[in-house]
Parts: structure tokens; C-alpha cells; sequence
């Protein structure tokens, strides 16, 4: 993993490339249609996620991280679930970020999930781990020299999980 980071980081190192490095981080919102434990059933999970972007044009590395959570109950059975969302996301854009650039590119990560149920006084705790893959495909624009502005349409493959997984997501953020 180590060696994987390094060549990583000296791909994409600024000195590799003609113009210095921006960075970039802000806040998005992720909405994907997931199936629950019924497999007839699809329903709409949004999650809030924070972003950190480094912008070696054409290239960029946007490093996310999100959580939700969720709560039902019915009579004495309650049910608590809450996943943590950590990808790693590169990309290509076609054109200086300052246009309305488009952009493709392809991404790892991992949800971290957690469920507490507790029924008629006695408690379980599970917790288990989902990896994924995915690609994407987005625009994104840099107003007034700082102000970030991106839209983005993915699709994934999830570990354990049969269906490939679409979301759309858009983010706000500054860039320096």
C-alpha cells in the first residue's frame, strides 16, 4: 500500500506538471437509489459529504468523506444504522477549470456500517465493512478565481451487492 501511495503522490506531484497545483475543499450532497433488505424495494439515500481536491490541470484527486444515519422503531424493537462513506476519486478534465469543464474518471472507497438493534431489553451490535469501485463522469467551473462548482453523475459496484449503484452528487467549495 505504501508503494502505492508513493508512486501515487509522485504522479501526480506538481513538479511533474507545467502549472502549480490547487487545492480545493468544500461540502457536497450525494443522492443514490440503494436497495434495502427487501429486494423488491429501492429507496432514495442522500448523504452529506466534505471534500478535499487537488487540482494539477488536467488532473484532480477529490478525497471525500460522508455519514448518515438512521432510526426506526416499532414497539419495543428499535433499529439504529449508521454508515460512513471514505473514497478516493481521480479524474481528467477536458478543460481549464475557469470554463464549464467537463470531466471523467474513476474512483475507490469504502462504507464503514454500523447497526444497533435493540429489542425487549436485550442489545446486538453489528458492524461490517462494504468496499466499492465506480467511475464518473461531471462538470465542474471555478467562479470568480475561488469559488468551486461541480456536478457529477456515478455509477458503482459494491462489494456484497448484486446491483450496480448510480448516484448523482454536487458540491460547493472554495479553491486556492
Amino acid at each position: 500500500m505504501f508503494k502505492f501511495l508513493a508512486a501515487f503522490l509522485l504522479l501526480f506531484s506538481s513538479v511533474t506538471f507545467a502549472e502549480p497545483a490547487r487545492w480545493g475543499m468544500g461540502l457536497g450532497f450525494e443522492s443514490r437509489y440503494q436497495r434495502e433488505v427487501n429486494p423488491d424495494l429501492a429507496t432514495a439515500k442522500n448523504m452529506p459529504k466534505e471534500y478535499l481536491k487537488v487540482l494539477m490541470w488536467p488532473w484532480a484527486v477529490v478525497l471525500e468523506a460522508g455519514q448518515e444515519s438512521r432510526r426506526s422503531s416499532s414497539g419495543s424493537l428499535q433499529v439504529e444504522s449508521q454508515s460512513v462513506n471514505v473514497s478516493l476519486w481521480g479524474r481528467y478534465q477536458f478543460r481549464q477549470p475557469t470554463l464549464w469543464s467537463p470531466f471523467v474518471g474513476g474512483g475507490v472507497g469504502t462504507y464503514l456500517d454500523q447497526v444497533n438493534t435493540s429489542f425487549e431489553g436485550s442489545n446486538d451490535r453489528s458492524t461490517g465493512r462494504r468496499d466499492f469501485a465506480g467511475l464518473n463522469v461531471g462538470v465542474t467551473k471555478t467562479l470568480w478565481q475561488n469559488l468551486l462548482v461541480e456536478a457529477e453523475g456515478r455509477g458503482s459496484i459494491v462489494q456484497d451487492s448484486q446491483d450496480l449503484e448510480f448516484s448523482a452528487l454536487i458540491r460547493m467549495g472554495v479553491e486556492m
